[in-house]
């Protein structure tokens, strides 16, 4: 939470994970799904690759995403390197639910960034590590949130409190781990956060037996963000012809 703050990739990490998660239900497949991430996956790793066999592929790289990368990823394996490893175990994991794949997408999409923020520029009251109680508390409150719209818009869950139960699991389990995550035993938070927070809400969901059932017509209404709902369903996917 305390690593140099960079602006321009909190926003790429924001939008990208909203713009996956917004695809993810409205336009793309399950199978969709599977492909896009496994091909992801695959490209990240050939540059990572390419990056450690030539010194021009490198500074290639850096010259071109410099902006969005942590200091000292030169040497090291790229943090969206990690996440494409993530979503690929998601979509290796969750083929036919997209529930777990989507709020672990959300963990990392928005709560880190919300952690780094707070914790970089505000925090003081350290509890492991260098990480701080506020920007902890920062990443809770903001996942939580968003988690909460996710589901209020694309779900239909028995009641208020199966909401706020599973979009508050989904948003401590994110924090907790973002918290505790062993980076000195090699493990980046860019793959365990979004893993760890959709395998405990898989869980969750199936020990409660909670009932996610989609919204009829694809999007709930929700009045103060303007939204009226009735978006057409989910279509087959643009790889349907595969199948």
């Amino acid at each position: 939470q305390v690593r140099n703050f960079k602006l321009t990739r909190s926003l790429y990490h924001v939008t990208n994970a909203l713009a996956m998660v917004g695809l993810a239900e409205l336009c793309w497949s399950t199978q969709d799904l599977f492909i896009i991430s496994t091909a992801c996956f695959s490209a990240a790793w050939i540059m990572e690759v390419l990056k450690q066999k030539s010194d021009l592929v490198k500074r290639t790289m850096f010259r071109m995403l410099g902006f969005l990368t942590r200091d000292g990823e030169q040497h090291t394996i790229n943090s969206a390197t990690w996440y494409m490893s993530g979503m690929f175990i998601l979509a290796l994991s969750f083929k036919e639910n997209k529930l777990p794949c989507c709020l672990g997408s959300l963990a990392l999409g928005v709560g880190d960034p919300a952690a780094a923020l707070i914790g970089s520029k505000f925090g003081q009251i350290k509890i492991f590590g260098k990480k701080t109680l506020e920007g902890t508390s920062a990443f809770f409150v903001v996942n939580f949130l968003f988690n909460l719209l996710y589901l209020s818009l694309f779900y239909q869950l028995g009641s208020l409190q199966d909401s706020l139960a599973l979009a508050a699991v989904g948003a401590v389990t994110g924090a907790v781990v973002e918290l505790y995550c062993p980076t000195d035993l090699g493990l980046d938070d860019n793959l365990v956060v979004p893993v760890a927070t959709a395998y405990i809400v898989w869980a969750f969901v199936e020990v409660t037996q909670l009932a996610t059932p989609y919204v009829d017509g694809g999007v709930a209404p929700v009045p103060w963000l303007g939204i009226s709902g009735s978006l057409p369903p989910e279509g087959p996917g643009i790889f349907s012809g595969l199948a």
